[in-house]
């Protein structure tokens, strides 16, 4: 102690070097996020349930949940560049679920402005059975790549030409152009 006393230059030096050894250690940056949602929960519940999930994370995030006809859209905006990537963990709000749930991860980046009629066709395209057979009922002998010509031959029908779609196991990446 009497050293450090005798050196404050030195203790300074020495506090510095361990801020920037251990620093970096502290800090974690938050680069993904998996959001858990209950189909059994009518959709204000489950939008509020991801809002909370996203807040705790730390993520600013626009959500919103429509549930009808046995189906559910479930949609996440941030137009911070810097945003984690979210997936999505959908259960039944069953005892034993895991069973009966399948978790895909799609994630949509689109690199340039859409109109609104854009986002709304890009929605349709991607909740659209051409799509939804792929994501929800693919065949267990469907190969990814077969996986990713579907795909992207349904967004080229609705219009998004050049979209680079790469689908590996369970995770699909759609790049809008």
């Amino acid at each position: 102690m009497r050293f450090f006393k005798n050196h404050p230059a030195l203790t300074a030096v020495l506090a510095i070097l361990a801020l920037a050894v251990f620093a970096p250690l502290a800090y974690a940056a938050v680069t993904r996020v998996l959001l858990s949602i209950d189909t059994s929960k009518p959709a204000p519940e489950i939008e509020q349930d991801m809002r909370d999930q996203l807040n705790a994370a730390g993520v600013k995030a626009d959500v919103f949940v429509d549930k009808s006809d046995d189906k559910i859209k479930v949609g996440v905006r941030s137009t911070d560049p810097n945003a984690p990537e979210i997936g999505v963990h959908v259960t039944n709000g069953g005892p034993d679920d895991s069973s009966d749930s399948r978790h895909v991860d799609m994630r949509v980046e689109v690199r340039r402005d859409l109109t609104p009629t854009e986002q709304n066709t890009l929605q349709q395209t991607l909740a659209s059975p051409a799509v939804r057979d792929v994501v929800e009922d693919r065949p267990d002998d469907m190969t990814d790549d077969e996986a990713a010509a579907r795909i992207t031959a349904a967004l080229d029908a609705a219009g998004f030409h050049g979209a680079t779609v790469i689908v590996t196991g369970s995770s699909i990446t759609v790049e809008i152009k």
